[in-house]
């Protein structure tokens, strides 16, 4: 909401969302079950670069869970602070 009281528009939410614990714990998720199936799926078909790409993409999504943890901690820090000071 900006100083004037009016609601925020959806792309205004949709920005606040993305910089949010839970969204990056989504897309780690995401990225995590995308690439092990891309890894598999590789794997049976003999298709070395399929297999490549959901490696990578697996990695993708632990570094993003790592980011979501940072961000959960930093919430929940922000959270004690204000209702202490």
């Amino acid at each position: 909401m900006d100083d004037k009281g009016s609601k925020p528009t959806l792309e205004q939410m949709i920005a606040d969302f993305k910089k949010t614990s839970t969204a990056a714990k989504l897309s780690a998720t995401y990225n995590k079950i995308v690439g092990s199936a891309k890894t598999e799926l590789g794997d049976l078909l003999d298709h070395p670069r399929l297999k490549s790409d959901g490696e990578s993409q697996t990695l993708l999504g632990k570094l993003i869970g790592v980011v979501g943890k940072g961000r959960e901690f930093k919430e929940k820090a922000r959270s004690l602070f204000n209702r202490f000071f």
